[in-house]
């Protein structure tokens, strides 16, 4: 388990990578995710508020977006 996981890659492999990422995640640990095309950076999002990161925030440059997520355990 790792503190801190940093994934630059696109939303489609994002998504389909959620359920290794999160469980790598450590406790209070934090998932930053970039590489994601603005428009569907609230579907990523979603994935993986729905294995039980949390939200912390979301920056956005030039069409592309970082969303930040902690792990809720």
């Amino acid at each position: 388990m790792w503190p801190l996981v940093v994934a630059n890659v696109l939303a489609a492999p994002l998504m389909e990578m959620a359920p290794p990422l999160v469980r790598h995640v450590s406790h209070r640990g934090r998932l930053v995710l970039s590489g994601v095309a603005a428009a569907v950076a609230p579907d990523v999002e979603r994935v993986y508020r729905r294995l039980g990161m949390r939200h912390v925030r979301t920056d956005e440059r030039g069409g592309w977006t970082a969303i930040i997520l902690d792990a809720s355990w």
